[in-house]
């Protein structure tokens, strides 16, 4: 999942929506002004940080992505490279999760890089919610094919 449909999910999500990053792109503007709207539809609110600690305190689902720009083709191999070496320490680890909600979840939309995106005992742990994530997309994939041939 992009971090567009990420941050537009707000509205369905919950009432607290924090994108932890770096900065979103000024070409993504208007995705960021429609997840505040959304948010103030429902009362919640939008909110970006490049804390990770502390966005992730009392957080109910920690939603992990790579620590790359998604924009690699675009701002070169060497800006790409300095990003990744300034978020290298952006491990969800045990630690990180012990700072969420005792019910939080772990998400990430797979493959994943063990041990650079998330440790082996999150990903495998209690919390983890990846290998549902990955059986209700199966069935959705499933369900589109049948529409389209059909």
């Amino acid at each position: 999942m992009s971090t567009e449909h990420l941050v537009s999910l707000d509205k369905v999500v919950g009432k607290r929506f924090t994108y932890i990053g770096f900065p979103l792109k000024k070409k993504r503007k208007k995705i960021v002004e429609r997840a505040r709207r959304n948010a103030e539809e429902i009362g919640g609110s939008f909110s970006e940080t490049e804390n990770l600690r502390e966005a992730v305190e009392g957080a109910h689902v920690i939603y992990m992505r790579n620590h790359t720009t998604l924009s690699f083709g675009e701002i070169g191999a060497h800006a790409e490279h300095a990003i990744i070496e300034k978020y290298k320490d952006w491990t969800c680890n045990q630690s990180l999760m012990d700072l969420a909600a005792g019910d939080s979840i772990f998400m990430h939309c797979l493959p994943v890089d063990r041990g650079h995106e998330v440790t082996n005992d999150v990903i495998d742990g209690p919390h983890s919610a990846v290998y549902d994530e990955a059986e209700n997309r199966l069935h959705v994939q499933k369900a589109v094919l049948s529409l389209v041939m059909s």
